[in-house]
């Protein structure tokens, strides 16, 4: 399976496999991850400070991109 890393950084900032992304162009890049790879795993971790609604948002877009397959790391 394709294997992506979300990252939740301080102040609302996220990552995507170390690459800047803004919340709203998020589940569109996981939509398309997804149609490519229906088993497509992703690894979400937040960093030390991170806020919360920022991660709460975060898997809100994932969950309603069809990805199922998600992950926390620390």
């Amino acid at each position: 399976p394709n294997d992506l890393v979300l990252r939740v950084g301080l102040a609302g900032a996220y990552t995507l496999d170390d690459r800047p992304v803004t919340l709203p162009a998020l589940r569109g890049l996981l939509e398309d991850a997804r149609v490519s790879d229906p088993k497509t795993v992703l690894q979400v971790e937040a960093v030390e400070g991170a806020e919360y609604q920022a991660l709460v948002s975060a898997l809100a877009q994932a969950d309603a991109s069809g990805i199922r397959n998600i992950v926390m790391r620390n």
